[in-house]
């Protein structure tokens, strides 16, 4: 019998055990009223920005926008990542050793199995998006943000290189997205006031807020 714990299999082991480990305390955590899937969605903002795969620049917004954290709850997307990428891992060594008759290093087979495991798990939190009931008193869409002024929070941004802003919506929960100007030449710098214009496939395109009414 294979022994799951040798250094090879151990990142993927300990997914799984960290997996079991959180779904039983999130069940006791059931029994005695506080959850720490409560717990985690209230230490995070909202992520409301529909990016792709690409992260670079503001890098763990993206991340967790791209994950739907947010729209999902985040404990969830824990322990889908964990079942996945312990899965994945111990799949992907088991082939190769059974293929070459040695596993990967353990190095490498991590950072296959991430590259692995990150989409999947993208997949599946974008499935239950469409199918976890909302909260329709609190959660607006990405097209209700169109109109609404923010402020830039990190970074500066031109057109083709969007920076983190953010938003209060009426509900008072505040939006984490990111945000480009409309036209080229122009420039949005940290604690800028901007209205959103128009969602694009990284976030939003947005206009300077001339008007100092408007201004938060």
């Amino acid at each position: 019998m294979t022994d799951i714990f040798v250094s090879d299999l151990l990142p993927f082991s300990i997914a799984l055990l960290m997996m079991f480990a959180i779904a039983i305390l999130e069940g006791v955590g059931m029994l005695l009223g506080a959850t720490i899937s409560s717990l985690l969605d209230a230490l995070v903002p909202d992520f409301d920005t529909n990016v792709d795969i690409e992260v670079s620049q503001n890098g763990l917004t993206k991340l967790l926008g791209w994950m739907n954290v947010g729209r999902v709850p985040l404990l969830i997307i824990i322990i889908a990542f964990l079942t996945v990428f312990g899965l994945a891992g111990l799949v992907i060594q088991f082939f190769v050793d059974g293929l070459i008759g040695i596993y990967l290093n353990v190095w490498i087979a991590v950072v296959i199995t991430l590259a692995v495991s990150l989409p999947m798990t993208k997949s599946f939190t974008n499935i239950l998006q469409k199918i976890l009931p909302q909260d329709e008193t609190s959660v607006i869409s990405s097209s209700d943000f169109i109109g609404k002024v923010a402020v830039i929070t990190l970074g500066q941004s031109t057109k083709g290189y969007p920076a983190e802003a953010k938003f209060t919506d009426m509900h008072g929960q505040t939006h984490y997205l990111m945000v480009e100007p409309q036209e080229d030449g122009i420039v949005f710098k940290q604690g800028e006031s901007i209205i959103l214009s128009k969602e694009n496939s990284s976030g939003f395109y947005a206009i300077k807020n001339e008007n100092t009414i408007l201004n938060k």
